[in-house]
């Protein structure tokens, strides 16, 4: 029964049934197949965005909303395609970014070359062009079908089939119809969850069809006789109501403008509390950001000073607040930065011991309460809340490993008060006392205590059920509460590995571990365990490059690495953190540190920068390395801070041309007896990046490297803004000067990047192959391109 009710607004029913569009996602595996026309099926969303397009979707994350902005991954234009069948697509991540052209109908079996060049594979499939086989021209019987690895199809989730009248719509009267599949191809969905408002769809069943086989979820929505806050809460029930499991299984928008805005916010609102757990595409999310790491206590104070003194040798707390931090994003905005990590935020014990307080919030006393040196609940919200205002992530270090009880030279195995801890409140809890004597060994490591016997860690039993159920429950409930949008994991070595991925789980969110090792077999296994660890071997590689000027360590490493983790792209890198001395200290020249960076931030994974690293602090190890940022005046001219900068500006603009891009590997193209190049990047669309570990004392000269780009391409070095022309033997010949990193890029892609004085702009890379008019790689004035006067060509 499609409109008996006489408040239903569609169009005159049809003499013919509707027409069907029919999805089915199918694995590499000719067995594996499951159909879209069917809830339960692992597909995010199929949307009805704008009248005539369909686009399938999946979920990556907004900071606004919390999970709920998508990347594009096939949008088709119905009203003028007949496409179906793609095929040729060996593509992990499934077109994402991709769109259909128009074109002409065609014979039932026939084949047809789609006009439009297609890009943004990785890898590019053997023929960039797609082949389609065109079905009936009748919408009747349309099918589409994706092809993808089969270990892509388990991190789908949600599903939908919609259906249109493919008439003009107008702002009053509308209809949608989304017809269900009995069976879905996930077991466990609850149908009786869908008994309100499923409807016997007679008119769309065929007469053999089993009576009611056939589904119909009809929306109906009239702005003039519902009120907006009448119609939000009806929606929010509606959700909670028929998705019991987890699923959001369509939302359906209408041209209305209001009734747009009421379908985003609730798909944004509702889609990380119902969606089942997708670690992959939380991490594929993270993969897009940059992450400065602040220490809570050395960021910013409230009260908004300069140059309150702070005495990092005493090791105690100088007054750095969450108040404080949110007057200062502005600061870590302004470097390009999108994700924040900030101390661990619960309460630790209070006193001074021989070695200072426990600013660091690390020394971990009660889960259930805050910090209240760094703030009170309401300034933790606000913190949240401004950052996700500014489309930034909030990442928090979190304790799970130990608690901590100040002993004063006593015996931890004797002088724990026990009951001071919340919620763990009990020797049955903890490990019995032991101390790590060798950190290699791994049973003894996570065990025994780290701590001495002024301040004791007693260590969780994180293999005890008790425990991990208490410890799962805390952090969801610390996530949901303050809308944290990812965890750094103190001390992950030290935890059960069983434990890691159950605790992940839980989180249902991003996490790097800490693994503190050298060894790339010893940090990638933990990849079994967690999405993510930071990435110490090319720490240590990194040290052994710009320190000592080796500068085969680093591209040696850069090779293993490749082979020997899991996903590198998904390890966060960083060259400076809180736990290491500063690179300054071992080595104060300003050009090696700028190509330290350079490889930090353009390398695999998620670049960390520590607070400081911008402004060129040289603290040695611990206490040393934690200054205090504010003494700095937050100097936004400091050659590091503009170094990063246009270091995150590129990134993302590589990002932006290529979605792609983060899932590319990094591997040498160069090797000198000073300098190593690296290439990041599919050919056309590669940064690549040539480090000097000579210092600012070198003179000028040249080196001639091939570079991954053909021959005639012009390239441009983001940091002197000039240009460089490939030869025709595919070599480029760079000049270096002072030890500086160069960072090339191609010119023909710059519009947009906000570099070298091309302008700003949300482009892809198709924007580019459809703007392929002009001959020359420089972009004109009259285009809108705005190029300085100081490009100069090599």
């Amino acid at each position: 029964m499609l409109c008996d009710d006489p408040e239903c607004l569609c169009h005159p029913r049809p003499k013919k049934p509707f027409p069907k569009i029919e999805l089915v996602l199918r694995g590499s595996n000719p067995e594996q197949f499951c159909r879209l026309d069917q809830p339960g099926s692992q597909l995010d969303v199929v949307f009805d965005l704008i009248g005539n397009t369909m686009i399938l979707r999946e979920i990556t994350e907004d900071a606004k909303y919390r999970g709920a902005s998508y990347t594009i991954c096939l949008m088709i234009e119905l009203k003028n395609m007949r496409f179906v069948n793609l095929e040729g697509l060996p593509d992990n991540s499934l077109l994402l970014s991709f769109r259909m052209r128009s074109s002409a109908c065609a014979v039932k079996g026939s084949k047809m070359r789609v006009k439009e060049k297609y890009h943004g594979f990785s890898p590019d499939p053997p023929n960039s062009r797609l082949y389609n086989d065109l079905y009936l021209c009748d919408w009747a019987q349309q099918h589409l079908e994706l092809l993808l690895p089969a270990d892509r199809i388990k991190g789908w989730k949600t599903v939908a089939l919609i259906l249109k009248t493919f008439e003009r719509i107008t702002g009053d009267n509308w209809c949608h119809m989304v017809h269900l599949k009995k069976t879905p191809c996930v077991a466990g969905l609850d149908w009786k969850a869908f008994e309100g408002i499923l409807i016997p769809d007679k008119e769309a069943s065929s007469p053999e069809s089993t009576p009611g086989e056939e589904k119909v979820i009809q929306f109906l929505a009239d702005e003039k006789k519902n009120k907006k806050k009448k119609k939000v809460e009806e929606g929010k029930k509606l959700l909670q109501g028929i998705y019991p499991l987890g699923r959001v299984i369509i939302c359906i928008q209408t041209i209305m403008s209001f009734q747009r805005q009421l379908l985003l916010w609730l798909c944004a609102s509702f889609s990380v509390i119902l969606s089942t757990p997708v670690f992959a595409a939380d991490t594929q999310a993270w993969k897009l950001r940059s992450v400065y790491q602040t220490m809570t206590d050395r960021f910013a104070r409230t009260d908004g000073s300069t140059t309150q003194a702070c005495n990092t040798t005493q090791g105690l707390y100088c007054g750095g607040t969450w108040r404080g931090m949110i007057s200062r994003l502005d600061y870590i905005q302004g470097m390009g930065f999108d994700a924040v990590m900030i101390s661990p935020i619960i309460k630790n014990i209070d006193g001074r011991v021989s070695y200072g307080e426990a600013y660091h919030g690390y020394w971990a006393e009660d889960l259930y309460s805050l910090n209240p040196h760094f703030g009170t609940h309401q300034d933790l919200l606000d913190l949240s809340r401004a950052l996700h205002d500014r489309g930034m992530y909030l990442m928090v270090d979190t304790v799970i490993n130990n608690m901590a009880y100040i002993t004063h030279g006593g015996n931890p195995a004797t002088d724990v008060n026990y009951t001071t801890f919340k919620p763990f409140n009990g020797p049955q809890y903890y490990h019995p006392y032991c101390k790590i004597n060798d950190y290699n060994n791994y049973p003894e490591a996570q065990q025994c205590w780290t701590g001495d016997n002024i301040v004791a860690l007693p260590d969780l039993k994180t293999e005890d059920e008790q425990v991990q159920s208490v410890l799962n429950k805390w952090i969801q409930d610390m996530i949901s509460t303050y809308s944290i949008d990812g965890l750094r994991l103190d001390a992950a070595k030290h935890v059960t590995p069983d434990f890691l991925p159950k605790f992940q789980e839980a989180a249902n969110a991003f996490i790097t571990g800490e693994v503190y090792e050298k060894s790339i077999d010893i940090v990638c296994s933990y990849q079994k365990e967690l999405t993510s660890v930071p990435n110490y071997p090319i720490y240590f590689a990194l040290l052994d490059a710009f320190t000592k000027g080796n500068t085969s360590t680093l591209p040696d490493e850069v090779e293993v690495m490749k082979h020997s983790c899991p996903n590198v792209t998904a390890l966060t890198t960083f060259s400076e953190n809180h736990d290491v001395a500063r690179f300054a200290s071992m080595q104060d020249d300003m050009n090696l540190a700028k190509n330290i960076l350079t490889f930090t931030i353009l390398f695999d994974g998620i670049p960390m920068v520590y607070q400081g690293q911008e402004q060129h602090f040289s603290g040695a190890h611990d206490p040393e390395n934690r200054e205090a940022l504010w003494l700095s005046n937050y100097n936004t001219d400091a050659p590091l801070y503009n170094v990063i900068k246009t270091l995150n500006r590129l990134r993302k603009h590589a990002i932006q041309i290529d979605p792609n891009y983060i899932d590319t590997q990094t591997y040498p193209v160069y090797r000198g007896p000073s300098e190593m190049g690296f290439r990041k990047g599919r050919e056309g669309r590669q940064i690549v990046m040539v480090l000097s570990t000579q210092g600012s004392k070198s003179g000028e000269y040249t080196i001639r490297m091939m570079n991954g780009y053909q021959p005639s391409y012009v390239v441009i070095d983001v940091f002197t803004c000039r240009t460089y022309t490939v030869n025709d033997m595919g070599e480029l010949r760079l000049e270096m000067d002072k030890g500086e990193p160069r960072v090339l890029y191609p010119v023909n892609l710059m519009y947009g990047s906000g570099l070298c004085g091309y302008g700003t702009a949300k482009v892809t890379y198709l924007d580019f192959v459809r703007n392929q008019s002009s001959p020359s790689p420089t972009p004109t004035s009259s285009e809108g391109w705005v190029p300085r006067g100081d490009l100069q060509e090599s």
